[in-house]
């Protein structure tokens, strides 16, 4: 059983007070903020626990079992995606005044603990991450066609502004031949990955498991369809004109390239995401080009990014809400 709970959507989490029960308590339910961060293909790859007791403290583990060995060869989503809850925890964290100190991989000898995250009372929303709260229920990935409008610059500038960690840059572009040159590189990255059997097994495999949100029905008839079938022109122009929709792609970047800084650039790109749902904006990621090694090199090529390694790339604009959010696993199924 995949364990995806319908009912766990992001409408359904709302702004409660805090509970007064316990501490314990106080720290599951910021973790029920955590789990609407978004992760690669909706895997959700963590998992939390809580103490010891005595201790307010927070364990992000990654869950191996829900890692994309083929699409992910490298982990860099996995860490990615595990970055974005750490943000999501962060940002109820401030909201519901607590401080808190982040350590990072911090048992060297285990790479499946991610994060410990210790709590304390006294806190407040940080400069960049004021006003993101509200936006953690609200956001939900875009994959609609964008509208022909341009993103105004205090928007983007405000994006900017939320991105303060060293390593970490955000590079924003409405260039019409950087798009095309993006694009051109995404339909030859969907091209090779869906004329490898194995990469159709992998999305064959979530899209069973019900990561998508569809019906149980409708989701076991795609596993099938994209098992036995090869649809890889069809999803390559499906993306392009996805892409050259949307006025502004964007680049997540960090140096250097370790599993720390992925967690960290996941961070950003979760704020960044958060900030772009108070502003009103639509964002996707479109990380294909990114997750087949001989095009991301001549992808980080193309783009002035400077020596400095990409970990996420989306676009970003104006769109209609989607109709309905993906499902969340419930936070028994991921609580240690």
């Amino acid at each position: 059983m995949s364990g995806y709970d319908p009912k766990v959507t992001p409408w359904a989490v709302k702004a409660e007070p805090l509970p007064t029960t316990s501490k314990v308590a106080q720290m599951a339910f910021l973790l029920r903020f955590a789990i609407l961060a978004p992760s690669t293909h909706n895997t959700q790859p963590w998992k939390f626990a809580i103490g010891p007791l005595g201790h307010e403290d927070i364990f992000i583990y990654a869950d191996w079992s829900r890692w994309l060995n083929v699409a992910d060869a490298d982990q860099r989503e996995l860490h990615l995606s595990l970055g974005c809850a750490l943000e999501n925890l962060l940002v109820a964290a401030e909201h519901y005044g607590f401080a808190h100190q982040v350590r990072y991989f911090p048992r060297p000898v285990d790479e499946t603990l991610v994060a410990q995250v210790r709590l304390s009372e006294g806190g407040a929303p940080s400069e960049h991450r004021k006003g993101l709260f509200d936006a953690i229920p609200a956001r939900h990935t875009n994959h609609q066609r964008y509208a022909h409008r341009m993103v105004e610059p205090h928007a983007l500038a405000a994006l900017q502004a939320v991105v303060v960690e060293p390593g970490v840059r955000l590079f924003l572009s409405a260039d019409d031949e950087l798009r095309r040159r993006v694009d051109e590189l995404t339909i030859e990255a969907d091209l090779r990955q869906f004329a490898d059997p194995e990469f159709r097994r992998e999305l064959a495999h979530w899209i069973g498991e019900g990561a998508y949100g569809a019906s149980w029905l409708l989701a076991k008839l795609g596993a099938i369809a994209t098992r036995q079938l090869t649809p890889g022109p069809l999803a390559a122009r499906r993306d392009a004109e996805l892409l050259l929709s949307a006025p502004v792609f964007g680049v997540i970047t960090a140096t250097p390239n370790t599993p720390t800084m992925q967690v960290i650039a996941g961070q950003a790109y979760e704020r960044v995401h958060l900030k772009a749902t108070a502003l009103g904006l639509s964002m996707q990621p479109m990380n294909q080009a990114l997750q087949v090694p001989e095009v991301k090199a001549r992808l980080t090529g193309a783009l002035p990014l400077g020596p400095t390694a990409p970990q996420m790339l989306f676009r970003l604009g104006y769109a209609q809400p989607e109709a309905e959010h993906t499902p969340r696993r419930p936070l028994e199924a991921v609580l240690m």
